[in-house]
């Protein structure tokens, strides 16, 4: 069995939210003891605590230790078991609400608080019996009951005698001057509605499991998101994605453990301020690399030309051949041969024109006589 406590003003101290955050993490669905403190607080924060409770999947015990008043008193009615503790007390009563506008607002705020009190009073009848209309009656004068007259009203199945237990202390710690009547001593007797008994408990509630609330408002069905003629299957599964728990964001990780799964690929972490600095510090590098490079790359270009061994027509394609592959270029150009493309040197020498007529001459005169040709002859 797990328990949680209703301890505090409803949609303050304890919420819808809380209360169905702490049902989505219990594990399985073992029976629930619900523990009650309370004056009240946000009608509609008690609805969905009530159908939170409802759709629980174990059995509920509502048990009162001090005082269930107001919206309180309602979500007591979620327990297929409802105990009052010794001196505990219980109150009903018609919603309030403030408001600020003219008449049409005033008109408007009224019949919502109608609509809402009607489906208060519904929660009432379908436990303890009798008609809709009795209950709305009790509302309205602010009702009182004792533990044990809240067993003769039907709103609880018996009181509990726990030894050491005052509720009366825990009472005490609520201001309930809100009220007309600052608790049961202050308030007059209540009146039990006769047809209490007449009208049949829910058989689900015998079973451990309380059957979905007839009726709920319609701005109870607009905080879950359904329309005004949305039907039971609908508001089941409505609650159920209430009830659920929003997912959670993970915390971030600490320096140490950002740093060990750095660590596992080979990585390290480094201040922003350092990085941007190495990274500049690396871009002046590959520039200067970069220019020396390209100067390397000229002058190799100049010396082939001046050597002979390109033409200047093709020095703009060995620049680009240098950009695309400069080992193997360079290697290309060292391997040709200086003054082929470009006679840059001297290629053999002139011989005077005398010496050439008289070497014709002799090779004429030595064919016609047979005789060597000489300045005797």
């Amino acid at each position: 069995m797990v328990e949680t406590r209703i301890y505090g003003i409803i949609g303050a101290d304890v919420t819808s939210t809380t209360i169905a955050d702490e049902l989505a993490a219990i594990d399985g669905t073992p029976d629930l003891t619900v523990r009650i403190n309370s004056r009240g607080g946000d009608a509609f924060d008690g609805v969905a605590i009530l159908n939170v409770l409802r759709g629980y999947g174990g059995r509920v015990t509502t048990i009162v230790d001090g005082l269930a008043a107001s919206a309180a008193s309602f979500i007591a009615m979620a327990g297929a078991e409802i105990v009052m503790n010794r001196n505990s007390e219980m109150m009903i009563h018609n919603g309030h609400a403030l408001a600020v506008g003219g008449a049409d607002d005033m008109r408007k705020v009224a019949d919502n608080l109608e609509r809402v009190n009607a489906n208060i009073a519904s929660i009432y009848a379908e436990r303890a019996g009798g008609s809709v209309e009795d209950w709305r009656a009790l509302m309205a004068d602010e009702t009182w009951f004792t533990a044990e007259e809240a067993v003769a009203a039907g709103l609880a199945d018996r009181v509990e005698s726990i030894k050491g237990h005052d509720a009366n202390k825990v009472k005490a710690f609520f201001d309930l001057s809100i009220f007309n009547h600052a608790g049961r001593s202050h308030a007059p007797a209540p009146r039990i509605p006769q047809a209490h008994t007449e009208t049949p408990r829910n058989p689900e509630a015998e079973k451990g499991k309380e059957a979905t609330m007839a009726t709920l408002s319609e701005s109870a069905l607009q905080k879950l998101g359904l329309d005004a003629d949305a039907d039971e299957d609908a508001i089941n599964e409505a609650i159920e994605k209430f009830a659920a728990p929003e997912p959670t964001e993970a915390p971030e990780p600490t320096i140490e453990e950002a740093a060990k799964v750095a660590a596992k690929f080979g990585q390290k972490l480094v201040n922003v301020a350092q990085f941007d600095q190495m990274a500049a510090s690396v871009a002046d590098l590959e520039a200067r690399r970069d220019a020396a490079v390209k100067a390397e790359n000229e002058t190799a270009i100049t010396n082939a030309l001046s050597t002979g061994r390109i033409d200047a027509a093709s020095a703009d394609t060995w620049r680009a051949e240098l950009g695309k592959n400069r080992e193997g270029t360079l290697a290309l150009l060292n391997t040709l041969p200086a003054n082929k493309a470009v006679p840059v040197d001297e290629i053999g020498h002139g011989v005077h024109r005398e010496e050439n007529l008289d070497a014709e001459m002799s090779t004429v005169y030595a064919q016609v006589t047979g005789k060597t040709y000489g300045k005797d002859a």
